[in-house]
C-alpha cells in the first residue's frame, strides 16, 4: 500500500468516521484527535492491511474500536481516597467524621482480607499506594493487562462483600 491508499482512505471515509467517534467521546475536540490517530495508524501499519481478509472500512473501524478502548482507559477520572472520604463526610462535626471513617476503613481492612493474596496486592498497590498498572505489574511479576484483570474483579468483589 502506498502513502495515496491512506490518502484516499481518508478521503473517503473521514466524515463516516468522525461522525462515528462523535457519538461515542465527550467532545468534537477528541473525536477529531481521535480520527487523526487513527489515520495516522493506518499511514503506520499499512503494510498489515491485506484486502483479501477484510474490507477497508471494516479495517478502519477495528482501528477505530481499539482506539477508542484506549480512549476510554485513559480517561477514566480517578478519584483519591481523600476526595472520596471527603465526599462521604461533607457535612458531619468531627467527631462523626472520625467515627465514620474508623468504621469505614475497619470495615474496608476486614473486605481486603477477604480477597486472595494476587487480588489483595493489587487493590493496595493500585488505590493505597496509587501506582500505576504497569508499575503494579512489574512489582508482582504480571502483565498490566492482568492487573486490570484482576483489579476489576477485585473490585467487583468488594462491591459484593460491601
Amino acid at each position: 500500500m502506498d502513502n495515496n491508499w491512506v490518502e484516499q482512505l481518508t478521503y473517503k471515509y473521514r466524515s463516516d468516521l468522525l461522525c462515528y467517534l462523535k457519538h461515542h467521546t465527550d467532545s468534537v475536540e477528541d473525536a477529531e484527535d481521535l480520527c487523526q490517530d487513527i489515520f495516522l495508524n493506518c499511514y503506520r501499519y499499512r503494510e498489515n492491511f491485506d484486502p483479501e481478509k477484510c474490507e477497508e472500512r471494516a479495517w478502519l473501524y477495528v482501528i477505530a474500536r481499539n482506539r477508542l478502548k484506549n480512549y476510554y482507559r485513559d480517561k477514566k477520572p480517578a478519584a483519591s481516597l481523600d476526595d472520596i472520604e471527603y465526599e462521604m463526610t461533607n457535612g458531619m462535626d468531627e467527631t462523626s467524621q472520625a467515627v465514620f471513617l474508623m468504621e469505614v476503613r475497619e470495615e474496608i481492612a476486614q473486605t481486603l482480607k477477604k480477597l486472595d493474596e494476587r487480588s489483595r496486592s493489587v487493590i493496595v498497590l493500585r488505590f493505597f499506594e496509587d501506582k500505576s498498572h504497569k508499575e503494579v505489574a512489574e512489582l508482582l511479576g504480571m502483565k498490566a493487562g492482568n492487573v486490570r484483570m484482576v483489579q476489576k474483579r477485585a473490585l467487583q468483589k468488594i462491591k459484593d462483600y460491601l
